[in-house]
């Protein structure tokens, strides 16, 4: 264990210029004691690797420090194939240089691992999508480009509810859950997250911005994520049918979805969990015909007497 430990501290400080003990220790999982023990290692094994005092200082490799070790276990690959899944690689216009990428690998792995990439390849299929995706796929490309350059753009965004805004944002990042895309952004020095399929126009700026050194959308992810569940302590079960051309917007506002049969007529019977009340009848109340409640009696109820008060408007 210490020595893939040690080896990823060196290939982490190839890729960077400087990373402090603290950083080392947060993303190799360890403590900063820990680290500092690893470093005397490194060095005592004849790799130039040095700390430096300071604001500004921090674990450091000798410029132009490069090591011949190319050397990946099974789990390693396996991990990057999983890392390089093809439905990302495809919605940023990759998948022949992924190809590729994968091939070279598995060309240079030892006699007895050759072959892994593709028998996971012919075994492992990803498809974060579903059976009901539309098969469209946003512009990822420019919105990638414009974070690696830390850019800034100027977005114009259509939000599920409210109204449409426009504004000059950082650009963080992608990220991909759900089924969906979205482009982390910094906005009036508030992060965001905004689903790309709904942004309706974006312009890449001259401007460049200063990333926070303490980024890590992975993290912001999760604490978003945490905390919007928290918001959502009373949350409701629905079970209904649905006609097959609502799923996805129902799936994309329900906290959960299950597909749980088909009626006669064809229509999906599904369990939805919605965050609370005034959530679930919302998502229901915009299915309008197309979405017929089992349960709870209150929405039924509830769905039933707002169908009355629009009828009578036009009686």
């Amino acid at each position: 264990m210490r020595a893939d430990r040690l080896l990823s501290m060196l290939w982490l400080l190839m890729a960077h210029e400087s990373l402090s003990a603290t950083e080392l220790a947060r993303r190799l999982e360890v403590s900063s004691r820990t680290v500092l023990r690893d470093v005397e290692a490194l060095s005592a094994s004849g790799v130039p690797v040095y700390c430096e005092r300071g604001r500004s200082g921090g674990v450091r490799l000798l410029p132009g420090f490069r090591t011949r070790v190319t050397g990946m276990s099974q789990e390693e690959t396996r991990g990057v194939f999983l890392a390089m899944a093809a439905p990302v690689a495809d919605s940023l216009n990759w998948g022949r240089a992924m190809t590729s990428g994968l091939r070279k690998i598995d060309a240079s792995l030892p006699g007895d691992q050759r072959g892994t990439v593709d028998a996971l390849a012919r075994r492992l299929v990803i498809d974060p999508a579903g059976w009901l995706s539309s098969g469209s796929v946003p512009p990822l490309e420019p919105l990638l480009s414009a974070a690696l350059a830390d850019r800034r753009l100027r977005v114009h965004y259509r939000p599920g509810s409210g109204d449409a805004w426009a504004d000059d944002v950082d650009a963080y990042g992608l990220l991909a859950a759900g089924g969906a895309w979205y482009l982390a952004v910094g906005r009036a020095g508030e992060p965001r997250f905004l689903r790309v399929d709904r942004i309706v126009d974006h312009q890449v700026l001259a401007e460049g911005f200063d990333r926070p050194g303490d980024l890590d959308l992975r993290v912001l992810w999760q604490d978003r994520r945490a905390a919007y569940r928290d918001l959502r302590r009373d949350p409701v079960r629905v079970v209904a049918a649905l006609h097959p051309d609502r799923r996805a917007q129902v799936a994309e506002s329900a906290m959960e979805l299950t597909d749980t049969g088909v009626t006669d007529d064809g229509w999906l019977r599904v369990a939805a969990r919605f965050g609370d009340r005034r959530h679930a009848m919302s998502v229901l109340e915009a299915c309008g015909a197309d979405a017929v409640v089992v349960e709870p009696t209150w929405l039924r109820e509830h769905l039933i007497d707002r169908a009355r008060r629009v009828l009578a408007q036009y009686m």
